[in-house]
């Protein structure tokens, strides 16, 4: 097999080439210093950790009162020998005297401008500053420390795999690719001891992978003619550190230590490679500290480059807020979930919808009648639920134990809602319940774990008190039109926020801080080899803090574990990367298509022995290798088994437009000659796959409707929509590009290609649909018939192939409009030019209520601002997150039809922006746009103006630089 250092030999220089658009770099410095992550305390534990990075070396850092400062380590290629992302480690760092205790000065700063984090802490001749960031151009992470009185100094690398690692069934799911377990012992199931040594002055540790899972998947997929074109980036991996300091020596098992310092410097080097020998990595790793560059030059490099970063392109938004409430036809119910799923079992009276918001004293009202007084639910029959205000509810399916009302119409509450009802449960469970299970598309209140828990949308909110059980209680639950929650006990308001300290107003714009915080993140660890991770990044940390799918809580599993594993999931792991087009960063682009476009030969070699065709294929799912993992292929399996994923096909056609987007941007010819070579072997997948109909055309079977539909499926749409998409684009490129040959090939096909699937819905009216033919069971909640919205681009704004409003209608037909993770919800809003429902996924996304919870603890969250939540992913969440910044850019500017650039085609009239961002055609646009008025509108080159085209509310400004609008 051959080395993923040969293969992948594309680690990401940096000091390469400027990338575009740094000239006049930091114009929105002030802006941006706004939205700096400040501390005016220590904080508890990792939970409240800040990240930063240099896009290959990451850490989480946190002080504690105690006198330590700590960091996690990490790097996105520590891939252990059982396909995990580990951390390289922990730093302790302990200062004597002890700055950090209570009630003394404190100061930590994130400077997002300069990729450095900086803690002020005691006064007068106990002052300490200190400076931690990894060096922009080293894998060196440096903290620099200036005491105004001697402090004793000691730093420890904290190490927890000290020991053979062997795994039971259930933590091995955090390798993913045997998530089930490995039967009958047929390749190892450990990982490895760390080496930690000492000299007289640095602690130096590595772990090194002595066996793979390379080869247990090749034999199993039966891919062994192609054993040796298979890349392992596993077998011999090293990756760990070296910890040391300018006059700091050995004081302790894996510790350093200074005494009486004023001055001291930390180093800890970093290094992960495939090596030949233990002797070759040290070699490596030695390299990198013998490069090291003092503390000075490395904290100016590393501001020169966040800098340069930050003023390739900006978003700065003043929103205006909005009550967002998910609308659905689902069966509103009390008492239990979908089909009686979580029952509360009990009783329940006077059970009661509100539109608006109850105010304090008239829920204490309803709170004071006896429960003995209250009236029962009587009756057997469903009743009809109507979007109307107020109406009681008291009569329902009690055969079950609980009660259904069906919706006849999409429920809107635009003045809010206030459910109520005594209850006298048996068990945790749902109260009121209209969304499905772990969705983010409506709305309910139940029993968590004793407490009080209501969710609206992708917010959510928990009692502070128990709700006993076995007895009555009066609860209620308020959603206001300003957006706020609350929750109520026997009249008594009693949610986090009642009990929260209340925050100062703040100029600051919740989806600006999201949307910085998100680029940010994704600059500390986009220049990896491989591409970051969806489900945590590298900023994870010990998962009994947030975890999701399973409980680790009493199992001491550490923070090298995630639910998921480290695979790349597709339609997650585009999220993070798409955004970058209009961000102007190249450079966060090149690992993740040097990962894809170096798993050529697994891709193809899996096309021609899963399914004797030609071509290029990968799998929704695949690891560092490129093959899926057994956990999904199967034990002893001919073909593919999981479900879910089973007979997707369109993800290289996905990615072959990604890839001519990136050329569109750049005009890169070299890049595009890889381009092209990745779409023509996607066609011939297609082509050599799938038989041929009587009329010629290709007939796509067997397929799903992406996860969602899964029986009788025929045509999917994201299948048709990528093959017109990639024909129609590779016919269109500059001849000197491609072949005579090749155009005659992707002409022929084309004509194979059917038309995009539609159909007339129950007025008449023509909408996209989902697929040529298709069993309308669901299996999920994704949207397949808008997939010629997003990611290819038939519907939208000045494009004429399609009429738009069969997009628009069929947005509104989709059936869960999800806001968070990969619901696509809002970018297809944006690209439709639909304002107000993009603006409504952008801010239930940025909310305050979807800050990351820290489990256990009730008004608790993690303390970096940028740490989202998810319902469907382990956390930090990164395809939710990159899934906001790419529909708010859409909303702002993207590619209409012909060399059209849309400007404010999303846009709410009533938002203000400003804004630096990138178009096809090498071409940036800024703007400001304020009270309604556009004060800036510049476009370069100034040839590229006559392509702009506004939107109607702005098309009779006049501005000081003419433009020609289309």
């Amino acid at each position: 097999m051959l080395s993923a250092a040969v293969m992948l030999a594309s680690f990401v220089s940096l000091n390469g080439a400027e990338p575009r658009g740094v000239e006049g770099a930091l114009d929105s410095v002030k802006e941006l210093s706004l939205y700096h992550t400040v501390f005016d305390s220590p904080s508890k534990d990792e939970a409240d950790s800040v990240p930063l990075g240099n896009g290959v070396t990451g850490v989480n850092l946190w002080v504690e009162e105690n006198g330590d400062l700590l960091f996690y380590v990490a790097r996105n290629d520590a891939i252990s020998e059982m396909h995990r992302l580990l951390k390289l480690g922990r730093v302790r760092v302990s200062l004597s005297p002890n700055p950090f205790r209570a009630n003394q000065h404190f100061v930590q700063t994130l400077h997002l401008s300069d990729g450095i984090c900086e803690i002020e802490a005691g006064q007068g001749k106990e002052g300490l500053t200190l400076k931690v960031w990894v060096d922009a151009e080293s894998q060196v992470i440096y903290v620099s420390g200036d005491s105004d009185t001697p402090t004793d100094v000691t730093v420890s690398l904290e190490n927890w795999r000290t020991n053979r690692k062997s795994f039971d069934p259930e933590e091995i799911g955090s390798t993913w690719i045997y998530r089930g377990g490995i039967p009958d012992n047929l390749t190892p199931n450990y990982e490895a001891a760390d080496v930690v040594t000492h000299e007289a002055d640095t602690v130096r540790w590595y772990h090194r992978n002595e066996h793979s899972p390379v080869p247990i998947h090749v034999e199993q997929m039966r891919l062994q003619r192609d054993a040796d074109k298979i890349i392992d980036p596993i077998l011999h991996r090293t990756f760990g550190g070296v910890l040391y300091g300018e006059g700091f020596v050995q004081s302790a098992k894996n510790t350093l230590g200074k005494w009486g310092a004023r001055q001291f410097e930390i180093r800890v080097a970093t290094e992960s490679l495939q090596s030949q020998s233990v002797k070759d990595y040290n070699l490596a790793i030695d390299a990198v500290m013998e490069s090291a560059v003092s503390a000075n030059v490395a904290e100016e490099r590393t501001r020169a480059w966040w800098n340069a970063f930050w003023g390739r392109s900006w978003i700065f938004v003043k929103e205006s807020p909005a009550l967002i409430i998910p609308a659905n036809k689902l069966p509103l119910h009390f008492g239990a979930g979908r089909d009686g799923m979580l029952p509360i079992g009990g009783e329940f009276r006077n059970v009661a919808i509100h539109d608006g918001g109850l105010d304090q004293v008239q829920i204490k009202q309803s709170a004071s009648v006896q429960e003995k007084e209250s009236k029962p639910i009587e009756g057997e029959s469903i009743v009809e639920f109507q979007p109307v205000a107020g109406a009681h509810i008291e009569t329902g399916e009690l055969g079950k134990g609980y009660l259904a009302a069906k919706a006849s119409a999409d429920v809107t509450f635009p003045r809010g809602f206030t459910v109520e009802a005594f209850i006298k449960p048996e068990r945790a469970g749902r109260i009121f319940d209209k969304v499905l299970p772990g969705g983010s598309n409506g709305y309910l209140l139940d029993l968590y774990e004793g407490k009080l828990r209501l969710i609206v949308g992708n917010n959510t909110l928990y009692s502070t008190k128990v709700v006993p059980t076995g007895q009555w209680s009066h609860v209620a639950a308020v959603c206001r039109s300003s957006g706020e929650l609350e929750i109520y006990l026997n009249g008594e308001r009693v949610d986090e926020r009642a009990e929260a300290v209340v925050e100062a107003q703040s100029t600051k714009s919740d989806v600006t801080q999201a949307y910085i915080l998100t680029k940010y993140q994704f600059a500390c660890q986009q220049r990896s080899v491989f591409p970051s991770h969806f489900n945590g990044g590298i900023f994870n940390v010990a998962p009994e803090f947030a975890y999701y799918a399973t409980d680790p809580r009493g199992k001491h599993w550490s923070a090298d574990y995630r639910f998921y594993g480290p695979n790349f999931w597709w339609q997650n792991t585009r999220f993070m990367y798409q955004l970058h087009l209009a961000q102007g960063n190249d450079d966060l682009l090149d690992s993740f298509f040097e990962f894809y476009f170096g798993n050529l030969s697994a891709f193809r070699s899996m096309a021609k022995r899963h399914f004797n065709a030609d071509g290029i294929f990968m799998y929704e799912t695949i690891s560092h290798f490129g093959l899926p993992g057994m956990g999904d292929f199967g034990w002893n399996q001919e073909q593919y088994s999981e479900g879910y994923t089973k007979n997707i096909w369109q993800q290289c056609l996905e990615l072959g437009a990604f890839a001519l987007d990136r050329y569109d941007y750049t005009g890169d010819r070299a890049f595009l000659k890889r381009a092209i070579d990745w779409c023509d072997q996607s066609l011939r997948f297609y082509d050599t796959r799938f038989k041929k109909g009587k009329d010629g055309k290709i007939v796509i079977f067997p397929t799903h409707g992406v996860e969602t539909y899964w029986y009788g499926v025929t045509g999917d749409t994201p299948s048709i929509a990528g093959l017109l998409e990639i024909t129609r684009r590779l016919l269109a490129l500059p001849s000197d590009t491609t072949t005579q040959a090749q155009r005659n090939r992707w002409q022929t096909f084309a004509e194979c290609i059917p038309a995009l699937p539609k159909k007339k819905d129950e007025n008449g009216d023509i909408v996209p649909d989902v697929a040529q033919k298709y069993d309308p069971r669901r299996s999920n909640y994704e949207a397949p018939e808008m997939y010629g919205v997003y990611p290819f681009k038939h519907y939208g704004l000045n494009r004429k192939e399609h009429d738009i409003e069969e997009a628009r209608r069929g947005w509104h037909r989709i059936y869960v409009k999800g806001h968070s993770c990969w619901y696509q919800t809002g970018v297809f809003a944006a690209r439709l030019g639909m304002a107000k429902e993009a603006a409504e996924d952008v801010l239930i996304r940025t909310g305050k209520s979807t800050r990351l919870r820290v489990v256990d603890f009730p008004g608790r969250y993690f303390r970096f601002p940028g740490f989202f939540s998810s319902p469907h992913d382990w956390c930090p969440d990164y395809d939710g997150a990159g899934n906001m910044a790419n529909t708010l850019q859409e909303m702002l500017i993207h590619q209409g039809g012909g060399n059209s650039i849309m400007i404010l085609p999303a846009w709410p009239e009533h938002w203000d922006a400003s804004f630096k961002l990138h178009a096809p055609g090498q071409t940036t646009v800024e703007l400001e746009y304020k009270g309604g008025k556009l004060l800036k509108l510049e476009v370069t080159p100034e040839s590229r103006r006559k392509d702009i085209v506004l939107p109607d509310f702005l098309k009779s400004h006049k501005l000081t630089v003419p433009l020609q609008v289309p």
